[in-house]
């Protein structure tokens, strides 16, 4: 990247427009932007910068503060850059959000930063996101890139010098991205730290599990299960005394299983001759009460059987019942027709009336509109032409308001120009006295002078004696030695005299160029006035100009108040023309409408007539036909003839019921009757006393044996679980353990933590690479500006304690010893300091993807170097215009 052309507006100390042709200074080279100290230098550079990444270089320059405080009002602050890229030619244009003066009215409104670049093939990119994506594209740099590639600012030079491992460790990150090491680093040990925590937690857990081991007080292993909970015995010992126990358990569950089998059969058997007893018992008890119901079954019977035959008989009744109930049915569709045929002959009467009243109101609505249609048309047509009488009067108000405000403006500037005259005027009233002041300190330094040179004369004659020779004339007879005078001056006292008369006249010559600068921008601006009053009055006079001026206004004013009048009116026309022109059609198409209604409603009423006359004549053959007045009174004699039906149906279906139930329940005792007697017949019975002793006996002895079934249970659960618990973290922690090993060990290289190594971490290890090629890139020029006395070297801190491997010392080559940088003399170090940035200057670029940068700026004092070092940096910055590059050097120092 290579700028051609920079135009700066209101940018920084510059208050105008300032344009710095760069192609001019060629493709390759060095070349001096040089100033008295805040004149402007770094700014050009920070306009560059600005342009092309809306930034300045330094971090302390913020884009808001870039408006310049000596700018007028209406000077735009921008800054347009044309710039060539691989041959090819760009222009981009920024400007800063700040604050202008309103283009309407009084006050000041915020002007928004923006930015545009101009592509090689004319086209045009706008939007400050969208140029800021652009230059990026183009360059393949960002702005801290560029600033450290293609900037070496002021304050710089010393921090990467004078950096510890740890803060140049923070400087190579920005610049060289290294941040994903330091993830990987952090990563790493954040691992470690988790596999250390899920082993201590693994050893918990398994000695809450083997607190929880339960044994038999008795068993002589409740001895070693107390050493297991008190943590003294080792992890693979607790699993084999767990399987000891569990053995044992499982031996003793099944003796108590076979035991429990066995009083169980014995208890069962016990159970089932004492239930045979029972069972005898209660089949004679249910024996003798079926016996009894069954006398009383079968009494009931006959009298169920003599219901039955008298609802057979009601019975017959129903089929006539149910044949008149069927007759009725097929006619209920017809009493609905005739239902239907009145309603509907109701309704057309009805409908026949209504349409008829309002066929009748249509027309009369029809013929009103009729009538105000004329009167609406008639006003439409007055009012054709108002759109070209607005139009008129907007044209004659634009006019009055144009010439509004260029008297407007002619009038602040009028106000603008006295102003600054007046206040010429009181600088030249400042002058004036400044001028007597400057007379006066000339004058008494002009006399002291004077009596200083006249009473040189008597202060030599003090130390003349007689016989030595006079050191002016050399004569050794004095016959008439000068006197010297009280009122002789001392030469302290001239001088200073001299001085503050001298610097009068400085202030004074400084203040006459400031009045010649206001003068002459006063006469221009006299010159413009009067253009423009000549242009806008007539005559140039600026005299008289106020005076008009205001008589215009005045005249402009009443002029635009009653054109606003007219306008109003002309407004009120326009808006009753636009309501005509939409309510007429609509007023037509009301007027069209009615006359369509009005014969559809004459039509409808035809038809309903035609209608109502056929639905009569249907009525009346219906009614021959039925016999009941209304349906109701026909779904009445129906819901009758059915209910009674059913009534006959339902009292015989009971009745058959009724006697197929007692058959059943006769069936039924006779069959419980048998079944108690064989039960008697074939139930063997023992001696129940016996029997009832042995069953108490086994219930005791079958509770004991399940008491302790449960114990064992108990123990057996609990200690297979943990069993099986310790037995798995056992595995988990010994995979955790050599995970733990491997990773630990990794993470402590990574983190430069290894015991008896240099510590360096990997981050800093990747940038050591780095530092490297960039301290060969430096000593090249630093061994030339030195005379091959120092050369920059990386330390390695062999001690072990902090981090190391980005220290840097200085090897010096006329002792043949290695110290601190910290130890070199102040023009040593800005040599030092120059050529590391440099050599960090291409290091970044050839490290970058090949960028390319055809201009660099070095922007440091050069006041601390002996003229020999100043030739020599002179001569490191040459060698870096080697190829097609050029080099702007930023200094006011003289030699450069």
């Amino acid at each position: 990247m290579r700028p051609l052309h920079l135009k700066i507006s209101a940018f920084g100390p510059y208050a105008g427009v300032t344009e710095i042709p760069m192609d001019k200074l060629g493709e390759k080279g060095l070349y001096l932007i040089t100033g008295a100290t805040g004149a402007g230098k770094t700014i050009i550079f920070d306009a560059i910068c600005y342009a092309l990444y809306g930034e300045a270089s330094g971090e302390n320059r913020e884009p808001g503060m870039l408006r310049s405080k000596y700018a007028s009002p209406e000077t735009p602050t921008e800054v347009e850059l044309t710039f060539v890229h691989r041959g090819k030619e760009y222009r981009v244009r920024r400007n800063p959000e700040y604050m202008r003066p309103s283009k309407k009215g009084t006050g000041e409104t915020k002007q928004t930063a923006g930015g545009e670049i101009t592509m090689p093939d004319g086209s045009v990119i706008s939007g400050t996101k969208e140029l800021n994506k652009k230059v990026i594209d183009i360059l393949g740099i960002n702005r801290d890139q560029f600033a450290k590639i293609a900037m070496i600012a002021q304050g710089d030079f010393l921090k990467i010098l004078l950096a510890s491992t740890k803060e140049r460790i923070e400087i190579f990150r920005n610049i060289f991205k290294t941040d994903n090491y330091v993830t990987l680093q952090q990563a790493l040990s954040s691992e470690a730290s988790k596999l250390k925590d899920a082993v201590n937690e693994n050893r918990t857990f398994i000695q809450r599990d083997i607190s929880g081991i339960r044994v038999d007080p008795d068993d002589t292993d409740s001895i070693d299960v107390e050493k297991a909970k008190s943590d003294e015995m080792l992890t693979e010992d607790v699993v084999a005394l767990l399987d000891k126990l569990i053995a044992k358990d499982s031996q003793a569950a099944k003796k108590n299983e076979e035991e429990s089998a066995k009083v169980n059969a014995e208890l069962e058997e016990v159970n089932k001759r004492l239930g045979n007893l029972s069972t005898v018992e209660a089949a004679r008890e249910d024996l003798k009460k079926a016996e009894e119901e069954l006398a009383l079954e079968k009494s009931a019977e006959a009298g169920l059987k003599e219901a039955l035959d008298k609802a057979s008989k009601e019975l017959e009744r129903k089929e006539s019942l149910v044949k008149a109930a069927n007759s009725i049915e097929l006619l209920l569709p017809k009493y609905e027709n005739f239902s239907n045929l009145s309603g509907s002959i109701s309704e057309a009467e009805s409908d026949i009336r209504i349409m008829t009243e309002q066929s009748s109101k249509k027309a009369l609505e029809k013929q009103e509109k009729e009538e105000n249609l004329t009167v609406l048309k008639t006003e439409q047509e007055s009012l054709k032409d108002i759109a070209a009488v607005i139009e008129k009067i907007r044209s004659e108000l634009a006019q009055n308001e144009n010439d509004s405000k260029q008297l407007n403006s002619l009038s602040d500037d009028l106000k603008k120009y006295n102003n600054a005259v007046a206040a010429y005027r009181s600088s030249q009233e400042r002058f004036k006295a400044r001028e007597e002041e400057y007379v006066a300190l000339d004058s008494k330094a002009r006399d002291l002078e004077r009596r200083f040179r006249h009473g040189q004369a008597g202060l030599l004659a003090k130390d003349l004696e007689e016989g030595m020779p006079c050191p002016v004339c050399g004569c050794t007879h004095h016959e008439k030695l000068a006197e010297c005078s009280a009122d002789t001056p001392s030469e302290e006292e001239v001088d200073s005299a001299r001085e503050a008369a001298n610097k009068a006249k400085a202030e004074l010559d400084s203040f006459a160029g400031e009045l010649n600068k206001t003068r002459e921008v006063l006469e221009q601006n006299e010159k413009e006035i009067k253009s423009s009053c000549e242009e806008i009055l007539g005559h140039p006079d600026i005299a008289s100009a106020p005076g008009i001026i205001e008589g215009r206004l005045a005249e402009l004013k009443s002029a635009h108040g009653k054109l606003d009048a007219d306008k109003a009116e002309a407004q009120t026309n326009m808006n009753r023309k636009k309501h005509l022109d939409e309510q007429i059609p609509l007023l037509e198409g009301e007027i069209t409408k009615l006359g369509t209604e009005i014969n559809n409603a004459g039509n409808d009423i035809a038809a309903l007539t035609a209608t109502m006359e056929s639905n009569r004549n249907q009525l009346a053959e219906l009614s021959k036909e039925l016999n009941y007045a209304t349906k109701e009174e026909a779904q009445s004699e129906l819901k009758r003839l059915t209910a009674e039906a059913k009534v006959l149906q339902d009292s015989f279906d009971k009745a058959d019921k009724d006697v197929n139930d007692q058959k059943t329940r006769i069936v039924q005792l006779n069959a419980t009757i048998e079944a108690n007697q064989k039960t008697i017949s074939e139930t063997k019975v023992t001696d129940p006393q016996k029997d009832q002793e042995l069953q108490a006996k086994l219930n005791e002895d079958q509770a004991a044996l399940i008491d302790a079934g449960k114990v064992i249970s108990g123990r057996l659960d609990t200690n297979r679980r943990i069993r099986k618990s310790i037995a798995g973290l056992s595995s988990d922690m010994a995979e955790t353990e050599k995970k733990l090993q491997w990773v630990k060990a990794l993470s402590d290289t990574a983190n430069g933590k290894l015991s008896g190594k240099e510590k360096i971490m990997l981050e800093t290890y990747i940038q050591t690479a780095y530092f490297d090629r960039i301290l060969r890139k430096a000593n090249q020029r630093l061994l030339v500006m030195s005379s091959n006395q120092y050369e920059l070297i990386r330390l390695k801190d062999s001690s072990g304690n902090g981090q190391a491997g980005l220290d840097l010392g200085v090897r010096d080559h006329y002792n043949s010893t290695e110290r601190s940088v910290k130890t070199l003399s102040g023009g040593e170090s800005f040599m030092a300091s120059l050529c590391l940035a440099l050599g960090l200057s291409d290091e970044v670029q050839s490290s970058a993807g090949g960028i390319q940068i055809d201009t660099m700026f070095v922007d440091e004092g050069f006041g601390t170097l002996d003229p020999e070092t100043l030739n020599m940096a002179f001569k490191a910055l040459a060698s870096l215009t080697e190829g097609d590059r050029i080099v702007g050097i930023i200094s006011h120092v003289e030699e450069l």
